[in-house]
């Protein structure tokens, strides 16, 4: 994590300003080396039981609810973190150690056996070094919480919120008018996303090149994922959503349709959802209907469609108000 955080660092005063405000999470990542066997035939578990327990092992282990957050607006690691990092306790009564052989057992141990429920204290004695290995995400412009998965739980599968505001947006959508002004208005969001869509691009491919540069000397560097997505949340209230609505329709919207992505075997950035050098323009089904033949010229970007058209939660009266400055890319990094 502090060669990640040095590194991006040093780039940021080297003028890769969207670097900015990252944040490095550190995960200790368990997943039981004979499993790797197993997918290529060469089974050493004794029992089918044995092999689909480990299965469910690694990827209970997995989650986020054990990870280390390095903020780089302060410097240090945030305050959940601090305490992972310091925290040890006597080994568990349980584990029916000698006396002598007693030792303090660390943070991530104590979540391994206590909180993954098919985890016994027999399973963690089978386990080796080669198990567990360590894996580092830098996220930019994200909403970085620790205890992230516990978060997201609660967010999307106790909350009310996403079936309100696509009633909110079925609402606002059948009142719209697609007056000249509005439509004018939904030409210039579009050459705005245009906008920030070819500089994550251009962000992506300037990254991408240092990590290829560093992974010749390196090892640490070569296995690398980048990702970037256009995103937007209102800076000022409108008269149809307060900020805090605004934030909302940011929070809810699962899919902004921009995932750019390059890795240590992709040369060239790629759009996840779809080709971004495909010929086809998504103004389709809604938006060129009311367009005239200039208009229909113009290329549509993906997020256009996606937000708007098929997504739950932001309305076309809500694309008319949008400013530039609520645009923003969210960067993620994986090593």
């Amino acid at each position: 994590m502090k060669k990640v955080s040095d590194l991006l660092t040093r780039l940021e005063s080297e003028g890769f300003d969207f670097l900015h405000g990252f944040k490095v999470i550190g995960v200790i990542e368990f997943w039981k080396a004979e499993l790797d066997e197993e997918d290529f035939g060469k089974s050493k578990f004794s029992a089918s039981e044995d092999l689909e327990k480990w299965r469910y092992i690694s990827e209970e282990a997995n989650s986020r609810y054990w990870s280390l957050i390095f903020d780089s607006n302060t410097g240090d690691f945030m305050t959940f973190s601090k305490i992972l990092l310091s925290d040890a306790i006597d080994t568990p009564y349980n584990f029916n150690l000698p006396e002598e052989n007693k030792v303090k057992l660390c943070s991530f141990l104590i979540y391994f056996y206590e909180y993954i429920s098919k985890a016994s204290f027999s399973d963690l004695l089978e386990c080796s070094a080669d198990d567990f290995f360590p894996w580092v995400i830098v996220e930019i412009n994200c909403d970085t919480v620790e205890l992230k998965e516990i978060y997201d739980h609660c967010l999307f599968d106790e909350s009310p919120f996403p079936s309100v505001l696509e009633d909110r947006k079925n609402a606002l959508d059948s009142k719209f008018e697609w007056s000249e002004e509005n439509i004018k208005k939904i030409l210039a969001i579009n050459a705005i996303v245009w906008k920030k869509f070819n500089q994550a691009e251009e962000n992506l491919k300037r990254l991408a090149s240092v990590f290829r540069e560093l992974s010749k000397t390196d090892s640490f560097f070569e296995p690398y994922g980048i990702e970037a997505e256009i995103r937007y949340q209102g800076k000022k209230p409108t008269d149809i959503a307060s900020i805090e609505m605004q934030k909302l329709l940011c929070q809810y919207t699962l899919d902004f349709g921009t995932y750019l992505g390059i890795n240590e075997n992709i040369p060239e950035v790629e759009m996840g959802n779809v080709n971004k050098n495909e010929d086809l323009n998504w103004n389709f089904e809604v938006y060129a209907d009311h367009f005239n033949e200039d208009q229909k010229k113009i290329r549509f970007n993906y997020f256009m469609h996606r937000v708007f058209i098929d997504g739950p939660t932001f309305s076309l009266e809500d694309l008319v108000r949008m400013e530039e400055e609520g645009f923003y890319t969210r960067y993620e990094i994986n090593f």
